[in-house]
């Protein structure tokens, strides 16, 4: 009888606070800032974009959000009142994700952001003229050279090397994950999931109206080891006058 006494006990207790959930829930959706917030809604869905996949190589997609309703009711009830800049989203990634696509080598960042991004390897005057002028760029990082201020990207074509300086990059939490191909080993890359990318511009002294001409809406652009100042000033004011915002490879090639 004990036994029974107890089930009997425990399920009200399930049944009290299920209508107590019940009852909290229909109060918040009857809220009028709730009601607000479920007929706006829509209007801030965002919808993903696909990658684009051809042979083994992948261009990023754009994730999709929409509105998380409850969340947004919590950030706004002390606001008491429907503001978008309260708003909080949940994000999904698109049914093509580079997430899903590892093994394919990304060539460009979302054509439809207007962003670059700027890889530099062992070009002092370059690296200290950028730094100066405080544009982003993405640093290829060998296991002998400082880590950068700026993102590292490790370029150790070796095993050992590659291990070596991915671990240190983990103690200190600045690893990007991301390989170069032609530089990184990448047979490591690949066994740890990382996104494996190649430049579609390197510039050069000797090609530098090739790659002006080519500079466009998600360009990954390596800058040579050997490319003078007035050279890279003309990448800056080419990339200046189509309006593209200079980011980190990490948020180029992010969907």
């Amino acid at each position: 009888m004990k036994y029974f006494k107890y089930i009997g006990i425990l399920s009200l207790l399930i049944f009290s606070f299920y209508l107590t959930d019940l009852a909290t829930e229909l109060a918040i959706n009857s809220n009028p800032l709730m009601q607000s917030i479920k007929s706006e809604s829509d209007s801030y869905l965002v919808m993903s974009v696909n990658a684009t996949i051809e042979n083994n190589t992948i261009i990023p997609g754009i994730k999709g959000k929409k509105v998380n309703e409850m969340e947004s009711f919590i950030n706004m009830k002390d606001f008491g009142a429907f503001n978008e800049n309260h708003i909080i989203y949940d994000y999904f990634k698109p049914e093509i994700s580079i997430e899903d696509n590892k093994d394919k080598v990304i060539i460009s960042g979302n054509t439809t952001i207007r962003q670059i991004s700027l890889l530099v390897d062992n070009n002092k005057e370059i690296i200290n003229y950028l730094k100066k002028n405080n544009i982003k760029y993405s640093k290829l990082l060998s296991i002998d050279e400082e880590i950068d201020f700026d993102e590292n990207i490790n370029i150790e074509s070796s095993k050992k090397k590659f291990n070596d300086l991915d671990t240190l990059l983990n103690k200190k939490n600045l690893n990007k994950k991301i390989c170069i191909l032609d530089y990184s080993n990448i047979e490591n890359c690949m066994k740890k999931q990382y996104y494996i990318v190649k430049p579609n511009i390197i510039v050069k002294n000797d090609n530098i109206v090739n790659s002006l001409n080519s500079i466009d809406k998600g360009s990954i652009i390596l800058i040579d080891d050997n490319l003078n100042i007035n050279n890279l000033n003309l990448i800056l004011k080419k990339i200046s006058n189509l309006d593209l915002k200079i980011v980190y490879l990490s948020e180029i090639i992010k969907e």
